[in-house]
């Protein structure tokens, strides 16, 4: 008996259950790299800046904690969320509590926020992609305190944080007066900007499979449409809980947040309003897509029945009559006629020419 063929599982949900498996028997708060993303040496960078100065330098993990109560606006990157040690070590730096650097390091928490005395805690997802490529993220965690922003990267961070770092080394920059509210704002500010490049991405990917549906005769449409509402819903999935995120900052009562950047902060809020109805109308037209391409193939299936049909409802009389004479009945006078067979031939064709005729007339062909 052959052997049934497993049913593949969709790569997410896999994904999924390799990571619970990872934890599982752990205790709380045991630091597990649940990810795959793995930069080729971790490191940890920090740039210090006031109205007049600004400095990136690595940061030395064998000494004290870089961020002091009188340095000046501080931002301490990691790269690397593999490596649980510098997690741990910078964790510790910033009295971080273990459940938080857990957090950090399953690169498939939901983006979330949480407020302790000290720092507030926000974790949120980074979207990139290549034009050929598929849509990947990468998680980003950011410890926020008085002075200063720790932010914690599975990847390098170029495309998104290259340009902010070029604008905070202008003299004229508003990161140079404002404390690390704003700094933290700006970083958000970068990724959900990131959001708006994706956005774009996903709605030309989309675009460009409308005009090829309706003609397409390809077998894996279907399957295209289905792997871009995937990725769809995963950008989703991500955004939705930002909104609610910077509405929590944007209001009153937050500690570390303040009035100046909330202003701020609103407008981030109304970016991501804009961003989740462009994905809900990306998704109904991906559900319509779906709806054209299943209904295309149902008329192209209708067509070939339809020709099919006629051509057997041709064939019907014909066959009865060749039937009728090929039972070969010794006193059948037909038979031994002298113009029978080309009159038979005559009648035969003139059956199907006026059916074709009446089914021209009905408009059925």
């Amino acid at each position: 008996m052959p052997r049934r063929k497993r049913k593949r599982e969709p790569v997410e949900r896999s994904k999924t259950r390799q990571d619970v498996r990872l934890k599982r028997g752990l205790p709380p708060g045991t630091i597990v790299h649940t990810g795959e993303r793995k930069l080729q040496n971790a490191r940890v960078t920090m740039i210090r800046f006031d109205s007049d100065t600004w400095n990136e330098e690595p940061v030395d993990l064998s000494g004290p904690c870089p961020m002091s109560p009188d340095s000046e606006l501080t931002w301490i990157n990691v790269y690397g969320l593999h490596d649980t040690a510098i997690i741990e070590r910078v964790g510790g730096w910033f009295r971080l509590h273990p459940l938080e650097m857990e957090d950090i390091a399953n690169t498939k928490q939901r983006p979330k926020r949480e407020i302790f005395d000290e720092h507030i805690l926000l974790i949120v997802r980074v979207f990139g992609f290549c034009p050929d490529s598929p849509m990947d993220s990468e998680q980003l965690a950011l410890v926020i305190t008085r002075n200063g922003v720790v932010s914690f990267q599975e990847g390098d961070g170029g495309i998104v944080f290259d340009p902010l770092k070029d604008r905070m080394k202008s003299a004229m920059s508003r990161f140079r007066k404002l404390g690390s509210d704003y700094l933290s704002y700006a970083i958000l500010d970068a990724v959900i900007d990131q959001y708006f490049f994706t956005l774009e991405w996903l709605d030309e990917r989309i675009e460009g499979m409308e005009e090829t549906l309706i003609d397409s005769t390809d077998e894996h449409v279907l399957s295209r449409i289905h792997e871009q509402r995937h990725q769809m819903i995963a950008f989703r999935r991500a955004v939705w809980p930002v909104r609610e995120l910077v509405a929590e900052l944007e209001r009153a009562g937050e500690p570390f947040i303040g009035e100046d950047t909330r202003i701020y902060l609103r407008d981030l809020h109304d970016h991501l309003i804009q961003i989740i109805d462009g994905i809900e109308s990306l998704r109904d037209i991906l559900s319509g897509m779906i709806e054209v391409h299943l209904s295309s193939v149902s008329n192209r299936l209708n067509r070939i029945m339809k020709l099919l049909t006629v051509i057997s409802t041709i064939f019907i009389p014909l066959t009865f009559l060749a039937g009728v004479y090929g039972m070969n009945f010794e006193f059948m006078p037909e038979l031994k006629w002298r113009y029978g067979y080309g009159l038979t031939w005559l009648i035969m064709l003139g059956i199907a020419a006026g059916m074709l005729v009446m089914f021209r007339r009905k408009k059925w062909i």
